[in-house]
């Protein structure tokens, strides 16, 4: 029996129409359980999985987002409810509709069971613009289909700007993005520096101490120094400079010369 082992932790760039490869990196996805949908800028559709988690940026710390976000970016899509007996496309997934509906009501509506995880996450092929769509199946019997359509003919190109996929899905493991064209690609996540035990930390902070309170002079070889003295001396030798020092016998005169006075202080007292 052969196991196909998918390594999440390495970036990945496939080749062209990799459909199999593509569907086995989806497979991430399954089992989630939906939690809600969001509008997000540019009328982006954004279906969120997985457990629930503030936003990693300040200004969105107060907003939840699930640990999976699929995004169709700017493709077409098409969802059939199976809740509410609706069907719901975006604009040009369908050549007509009966009604409309607005942002507020999409993210409120529950057009997907909540709670409803993912039963199957397949990619296809759409020949006529060369791209890969996504369908999406909840088991509350509910469908996602994201449809890519060919760029609008009077939409400008500007190379220096990165092309913009047809979707994506964000994950605890990485990014996930599929087209422009036939091309998708996976970029994991970067690790993030362990926790600092409280060990770790104080010896940090009593080697910071430590090397506060002595220095090591490159003119005197290394040796260790105290701050305060040994200054001038450091700063002599880099010039060539002999330090003055102090005259002997000078401190220890003064020294007698203290204990000459008590004598005599005392001997008027007797």
């Amino acid at each position: 029996m052969n196991i196909n082992v998918i390594d999440l932790s390495e970036a990945h760039e496939s080749a062209r129409d990799d459909l199999s490869g593509l569907h086995a990196y989806l497979a991430q996805l399954i089992g989630q359980p939906f939690r809600f949908a969001r509008v997000t800028y540019g009328d982006e559709l954004t279906l969120h999985f997985g457990d629930l988690r503030p936003g990693s940026a300040p200004a969105r710390s107060h907003a939840l987002y699930g640990a999976y976000v699929l995004g169709v970016r700017a493709s077409p899509w098409l969802l059939k409810s199976a809740n509410r007996s609706l069907m719901l496309n975006s604009e040009g997934a369908v050549p007509s509709a009966s009604g409309t509906i607005g942002k507020r009501e999409l993210e409120t509506g529950e057009y997907i069971a909540s709670e409803s995880p993912v039963f199957e996450a397949t990619p296809f092929m759409i020949a006529p613009v060369d791209a890969i769509g996504l369908r999406l199946r909840m088991a509350d019997g509910s469908e996602l289909e994201v449809v890519p359509g060919p760029p609008a003919p009077d939409e400008p190109k500007d190379e220096s700007l990165p092309e913009v996929a047809d979707w994506e899905l964000l994950s605890p493991a990485g990014h996930l993005s599929v087209g422009p064209k036939l091309r998708w690609w996976f970029m994991p996540t970067q690790p993030t520096k362990p926790a600092m035990r409280p060990s770790e930390a104080a010896s940090i902070a009593g080697k910071q101490m430590r090397a506060k309170k002595s220095t090591k002079s490159p003119e005197l070889g290394g040796k260790r120094i105290r701050p305060g003295k040994g200054k001038k001396s450091a700063k002599s030798a880099a010039f060539g400079i002999e330090p003055e020092r102090p005259a002997k016998g000078k401190k220890k005169s003064a020294k007698h010369g203290i204990k000459k006075r008590r004598t005599r202080t005392r001997s008027r007292k007797v």
